[in-house]
């Protein structure tokens, strides 16, 4: 065991090392999903021996809701997830732990592996979600898709949560596999569960059973990370779908009776009504549909221009944005030339400038979602921040121009920033008129 943890230090300096290999090793495209079941929890005769009984053996399976009562412990899983088509090889887990839990609710934890198998957490884990945890396995863990590699027992409330996150000291999660040398791979997909409410797993493409043929490809392509990490604020936002509304940007002119055909060819009814002027339309989706796929086949029809899953933040809030397009305000020492060249650099347009000097709203490239975009402009070192087009349909609101879809002119108050405060304030400028 002296061997051991005398190892481990040099093997997260060889991650270090290996951090311009990611996302070509072995363990590429994995997941840190989470699994609980209220029909188990901790036992004092070991946890993760029962891995196997206790839990399905498919990252779709996975169930990410507890109903145990505020004086019972819920047991939960930290599972790896590989790709049907991957041969992982796991050394060392780098991750994180996101919750909303107060001091102590976490009453036990541990981690799962091999003979030899041991954690070096930071200072507060798993209380204090600034702090990180590695596990590194006493021999690696070849060949398995689907496995443990910690468990806690919390106590839970209304509208608790706890999941997985990225480690924040190095400010991702990773795992290393079992090459010469080692390599990491990053990992973007993490999962929640919730007391009383559904939580969440980003599962990785490729690790769902079932649906063969188009339906199952059609999820694979459609599962966004809906995370990023706002350096403006020192917040990073998770959000999951709520997996019960979708938001539909159509095409500009489409008649109603084709719009109309679209919807009911779908089972969807309507829970925020078509807005002529801004061309969407909030739905709720039909039980037992799997909004990425229903979002994918809406987005390959001519009149249908996006589609995106509402979402629910950690505190709770759903949340409606807009597909293809997000904000991102840049420094203000940039001319608006200067920012207007970047953001053509990065494959997008400029749909509007605002009052602020250097806030634009734009598009996404070809081929990438929101969020993805959203995290590419974080890298520039000229962006302040950048972040999803909300729409709000609070009743208090006035009432949008009658303007054409996404105008380049006139105020547009229905869309709405997640900041509160002076960036609010920022981000809800009248639009510049012509």
């Amino acid at each position: 065991m002296r061997w051991v943890t005398r190892v481990l230090p040099l093997m997260l300096g060889i991650m270090a090392l290996a951090y311009s290999s990611a996302g070509a090793g072995k363990n590429a495209g994995g997941a840190m999903v989470v699994h609980t079941d209220d029909a188990h929890g901790w036992t004092s005769s070991g946890v993760c021996n029962h891995f196997d009984d206790w839990v399905p053996q498919s990252c779709d399976s996975l169930n990410t809701r507890t109903d145990k009562d505020e004086n019972t412990p819920a047991l939960i899983w930290f599972i790896a997830a590989f790709p049907d088509t991957s041969d992982p090889g796991v050394t060392v887990v780098y991750f994180g732990i996101d919750h909303n839990l107060p001091e102590y609710y976490i009453e036990n934890r541990g981690y799962c592996g091999p003979s030899g198998t041991f954690e070096l957490p930071d200072a507060g884990w798993p209380d204090d979600v600034d702090a990180g945890n590695s596990v590194a396995f006493g021999s690696p863990v070849t060949g398995d898709r689907l496995f443990p590699f910690y468990y806690v027992s919390a106590y839970g409330f209304e509208d608790a949560y706890l999941g997985t996150a990225a480690n924040p000291v190095g400010g991702y999660a990773a795992f290393v596999d079992d090459s010469n040398p080692p390599v990491q791979d990053e990992v973007t997909k993490f999962g929640t569960v919730r007391w009383y409410a559904a939580g969440s797993n980003d599962c990785p493409s490729g690790a769902m059973d079932g649906g063969g043929g188009d339906e199952g490809s059609e999820a694979d392509q459609a599962s966004p990370d809906y995370s990023w990490h706002d350096s403006f604020f020192g917040k990073t936002w998770r959000l999951s779908p709520t997996g019960e509304e979708i938001l539909v940007l159509f095409e500009q002119g489409v008649a109603d009776s084709a719009r109309n055909e679209a919807v009911l060819a779908e089972g969807l009814k309507v829970t925020h009504p078509y807005d002529e002027e801004l061309c969407t339309a909030v739905y709720r989706v039909p039980a037992g549909q799997d909004v990425h796929s229903l979002c994918a086949r809406l987005e390959r029809l001519s009149i249908v221009e996006g589609a995106a899953a509402a979402l629910v933040d950690d505190e709770g809030y759903v949340k409606y944005y807009v597909p293809t397009r997000l904000t991102v305000q840049f420094a203000r020492n940039l001319s608006d030339e200067e920012c207007r060249e970047k953001i053509a650099g990065a494959a997008g347009t400029v749909l509007q400038d605002f009052w602020t000097p250097g806030y634009y709203m734009i598009t996404t490239p070809d081929g990438k979602d929101v969020f993805e975009a959203i995290r590419d402009w974080y890298l520039d070192s000229d962006v302040l921040f950048a972040e999803p087009l909300y729409m709000s349909y609070n009743s208090m609101e006035p009432p949008p121009p009658t303007i054409p879809c996404f105008p380049t002119n006139g105020p547009w108050r229905t869309l709405r920033s997640m900041k509160a405060g002076l960036k609010t304030l920022m981000l809800m400028p009248y639009w510049r008129g012509t």
